[in-house]
């Protein structure tokens, strides 16, 4: 068959859909499975991570072409962090179309996912 080629403007367009998918689906499935899970033993990483992973999906359910920073009065002027994995700091990002160096790119989703999938291991442990 033939194969498909692009043309540096194509692959440029093709890696940022697929990086854009990427965290979308990330965020999602972290926010849903800390979701089920629940915190029962009152972890700060756990709710650390559950908060960012809640206003990142938050920003994409609204628009998933354009992912906007929207949330409410509670979470304005905060920083939500990770320390070592993610950091967003919420100062002035209401409204704003949502850029990876709020949080971090694409290495600080996979270092949330990654921490996502020890926090669940360990409360499933202690459980």
């Amino acid at each position: 068959g033939a194969e498909l080629s692009l043309t540096p403007h194509e692959e440029a367009a093709a890696l940022s859909a697929l990086e854009h998918t990427a965290t979308f689906l990330c965020v999602n499935q972290a926010h849903a499975v800390l979701e089920e899970l629940g915190n029962p033993h009152n972890d700060p990483a756990f709710q650390s991570a559950f908060h960012i992973a809640r206003l990142l999906r938050n920003s994409f359910a609204h628009n998933p072409f354009s992912p906007t920073w929207l949330f409410g009065p509670s979470l304005h002027n905060k920083v939500l962090e990770l320390p070592g994995i993610i950091r967003i700091d919420t100062t002035g990002l209401q409204g704003q179309r949502v850029v990876r160096s709020h949080y971090g790119g694409p290495l600080a989703i996979l270092r949330l996912t990654q921490c996502v999938a020890s926090l669940v291991a360990s409360h499933q442990g202690a459980t």
